[in-house]
């Protein structure tokens, strides 16, 4: 432990200065007598130091046990990547004398029809483009149509539109309800 005094610095020994504490405590409890207030506080205070002492020997005995088990679950996952890695470099080295070999005759079937699979599969793709590509050309040619039709009912509409005056004519609706309306006021006025 190191500490200063003005400009002066010292360095001491915790196991310096318990002893030192330790032998003042023993001094006062043997000068004063066993009875003494100032003895039994002395008593007092070691047994605290020895209680606090024992709590503190049971955390670090805690943690060198956590430490010990760390480092041996430490050693253990490092021998198994020094395992894997082994068995990687195995298997690397197996697939690379796999490639070097000639294939088998069931091994270049296999690679035939998986060829001719993916051959077949960009065939259809091919066809399926040609298909859409002329539902697309009807698809459009249906939308002209429609669009055409469209201008020849808006014209038509046009030309059948009814106007009265300089507003345009009433619906059906709003000439029942008006028809409605007048022929109650008109039963009305007959009856009073």
């Amino acid at each position: 432990m190191d500490f200063s005094i003005g400009s002066r610095h010292y360095h001491v020994s915790l196991l310096v200065l318990l002893a030192v504490a330790l032998g003042l405590l023993w001094a006062s409890t043997r000068a004063g007598g066993a009875d003494s207030e100032p003895s039994q506080a002395w008593m007092a205070t070691k047994d605290k130091f020895h209680a606090s002492l024992r709590v503190l020997w049971g955390e670090t005995a805690l943690h060198l046990h956590h430490e010990a088990r760390l480092r041996q679950d430490t050693a253990q996952l490092s021998r198994n990547l020094q395992v894997a890695w082994h068995q990687i470099e195995g298997l690397v080295t197996s697939m690379d004398s796999l490639h070097r070999q000639p294939l088998t005759p069931e091994v270049r079937r296999y690679a035939e029809a998986c060829g001719e699979s993916i051959n077949n599969c960009t065939e259809r793709a091919g066809l399926l483009a040609q298909a859409l590509e002329t539902e697309h050309a009807r698809a459009n040619l249906a939308i002209t149509r429609v669009a055409r039709a469209d201008s020849i009912i808006a014209a038509g509409l046009k030309a059948t539109d009814c106007r009265w005056l300089l507003f345009k004519c009433p619906s059906r609706t709003a000439i029942g309800v008006v028809t409605f309306t007048l022929g109650a006021l008109a039963a009305l006025a007959a009856t009073h």
